[in-house]
């Protein structure tokens, strides 16, 4: 699902680059980011919240499933065309692992 929407599977992208601590352990953080973007394409006509984003990852790798689902929403890349009143996450500077542990969960598409 990532390679479909545009993102390498496992690097950042340019905005991720940008967006994110430079700290971010990014093979946990672009393993988490796939992971959402394949929960969210499974019902992309449904709100993807954090607690079905983080519904199948190991809870110390939360902290990645908040900066991806901002990212991602406030980007566009889910969570887009909501009804008006939805709460968009928000960008939020998390101390992050630089361990480069990877979820034990999530599926990377």
């Amino acid at each position: 699902v990532a390679r479909r929407l545009g993102f390498p599977t496992d690097k950042l992208s340019e905005e991720e680059a940008a967006f994110l601590p430079p700290d971010v352990a990014v093979e946990t953080y672009c393993h988490v980011r796939n992971h959402v973007l394949n929960t969210w394409a499974q019902n992309p006509t449904q709100v993807l919240t954090r607690r079905v984003a983080a519904a199948k990852v190991n809870t110390a790798f939360l902290g990645f499933v908040d900066l991806a689902c901002s990212f991602l929403t406030v980007f566009g890349h889910i969570n887009f065309g909501m009804p008006r009143g939805y709460q968009a996450f928000t960008h939020r500077q998390n101390t992050l692992a630089t361990s480069g542990e990877s979820p034990q969960s999530p599926q990377s598409h």
